[in-house]
């Protein structure tokens, strides 16, 4: 959590051995942590007395400095930095610091879990390829859902995000002697930064969700429509009318589909209306024609008139 600037210089680490010799494994648990990460630690001041013998199992990986008085403390450290107890006028309280380390590496450790359990799912979401028939759609669907109640429903996830923004805002208010450090500030924006990452994450979870559901739905009933087309076409296209603002780039072979089946009614019913009006005609020249045959001594009625060609004149003199 320490600031860049910080962590580029390394730890300088006081040990107050005046009332009791440091154990071994003090200087052990030193060595793990420069080992796992090397340079976090520049050396370890030790106050003690002057007859202290210090017995180390191996060389350490830390230089340890050994300070007899606290006039030789002084040259290391600056008395603006020190507590109390080293006869310094820096207000430090290693209670408040424990339990404020305990509070926001909780909240942290929290935040981490939130954010690794939504990305995870969000990748889950992205990379899953669109079903092609509608009983895959359907089951995809289901898991879809179950994932989502899994994952909004996880305790760590409940936990924090009924509890962290109290968390959160205690921890801005803090007015102990730990909360005048630049570096307890920074601390506390890193992890006010993982929380907002949380809320961001379950937005666009739940937007993605939202879309893969309509996606899905929109497949289960586009092959719904495929399936019964032949049987009534245009009253199965006009209940894709309400999807018409569903957009996605993944939707676009059946948004070819679509035009294709209404390019395909307007061509069958054109050419079926053009068909009825032919038999039209032709049943209409076969009456007309019979009503001529039978009655050729009556008055030709209006239709067979305009259907029959006029008759070619004569050269007989009009008397």
């Amino acid at each position: 959590m320490l600031r860049k600037e910080v962590r580029s210089l390394g730890l300088t680490v006081l040990v107050d051995s005046r009332r009791c010799s440091p154990v071994p494994a003090l200087f052990s648990a030193f060595n793990i942590l420069q080992d796992a990460l090397p340079g976090c630690i520049y050396t370890v001041l030790l106050l003690a007395d002057r007859d202290l013998v210090l017995r180390l199992e191996k060389p350490s990986a830390v230089q340890v400095e050994l300070l007899t008085s606290l006039k030789s403390l002084y040259k290391h450290v600056e008395v603006s930095q020190l507590p109390t107890e080293f006869d310094g006028s820096f207000p430090f309280s290693h209670s408040a610091w424990v339990c404020f380390r305990t509070r926001l590496e909780q909240l942290t450790s929290h935040c981490e879990d939130a954010v690794n359990l939504l990305q995870s799912t969000i990748t889950g979401l992205e990379s899953a390829v669109l079903p092609a028939t509608a009983e895959e759609a359907q089951v995809l669907l289901a898991r879809y859902r179950g994932v989502m109640c899994t994952v909004l429903e996880d305790s760590r996830l409940a936990r924090l995000q009924l509890e962290g923004g109290a968390i959160l805002s205690r921890l801005r208010k803090e007015e102990t002697s730990v909360s005048l450090r630049d570096d307890y500030r920074d601390a506390v924006e890193v992890v006010a930064g993982l929380y907002d990452q949380v809320d961001e994450l379950v937005h666009k979870l739940v937007m993605l969700s939202n879309q893969r559901t309509q996606e899905l739905d929109f497949i289960m009933e586009f092959k719904s429509l495929e399936q019964g087309f032949k049987e009534g076409g245009e009253a199965l296209l006009k209940r894709l009318e309400r999807w018409e603002d569903l957009s996605s780039a993944e939707l676009q072979v059946y948004e070819v589909k679509v035009r294709s089946f209404w390019v395909h009614l307007f061509y069958h019913d054109f050419s079926q209306r053009v068909e009825d009006t032919k038999t039209n005609i032709d049943k209409t020249v076969y009456v007309s024609t019979s009503s001529s045959t039978s009655q050729t001594d009556q008055q030709p009625c209006a239709l067979t008139r305009i259907l029959t060609p006029p008759a070619k004149p004569t050269n007989s003199p009009v008397l």
